[in-house]
């Protein structure tokens, strides 16, 4: 692109032709698309480098959870570890909140029909899904840190990365349950905690 000087102005133009831009215009909405590019890529990178993806974060407060998926419908206090399990089927979780009422672990229901439970399909962390697969657990956690006995079915791994502890239920063979199959490599459970 070249310029020329018209009446006091630097008229932008391409092939000889003006483009009807002047110069300090074209400038200006490059430099914005530079500083939008570049805030985007920040929200972007610091996502990525939580990988949390949930409404619900680790630490939210118990009335926050309450805003974002309602009033649970049961609650499990576990007095040996100071803690409260509360059920909320209609969002597809189950959250561990800790003595002072922060949510300490997520629990996502995989393909698992129980009661009213419903399977969200919500990305979770590091773009997991209650529908994501055994293989994309692995393509986007690496291989499993440990691995726990098969159990009417399924199986339990679990991984650390970046500043989580997850773990999956997954179905290490095809199970019925009625009408319903749930298929080999299909997320029963998840489980996402802090690592430390």
């Amino acid at each position: 692109m070249n310029a020329k000087r018209q009446a006091g102005r630097t008229i932008a133009r391409r092939n000889n032709v003006p483009t009807g831009v002047d110069e300090l215009t074209l400038q200006r909405s490059l430099s914005c698309l530079l500083i939008t590019s570049c805030v985007f890529l920040a929200i972007a990178w610091s996502c990525s480098r939580s990988g949390w993806e949930y409404p619900v974060r680790l630490g939210d407060a118990r009335e926050r959870v309450y805003d974002l998926v309602g009033a649970p419908t049961a609650r499990f206090p576990d007095n040996q570890n100071l803690s409260v399990t509360e059920w909320f089927p209609t969002s597809g979780v189950s959250i561990e909140f800790d003595q002072f009422g922060k949510a300490r672990q997520l629990n996502v229901a995989g393909e698992f029909h129980w009661n009213d439970w419903v399977q969200s399909g919500r990305h979770v962390v590091f773009g997991l899904t209650s529908r994501s697969t055994w293989n994309e657990f692995v393509s986007s956690l690496g291989q499993p840190v440990s691995t726990g006995p098969v159990e009417s079915g399924y199986q339990k791994f679990s991984w650390h990365k970046g500043e989580y502890a997850i773990a999956g239920e997954f179905w290490v063979e095809d199970s019925k349950d009625g009408d319903h199959v749930y298929p080999m490599g299909t997320l029963k459970w998840l489980e996402v905690s802090s690592a430390q």
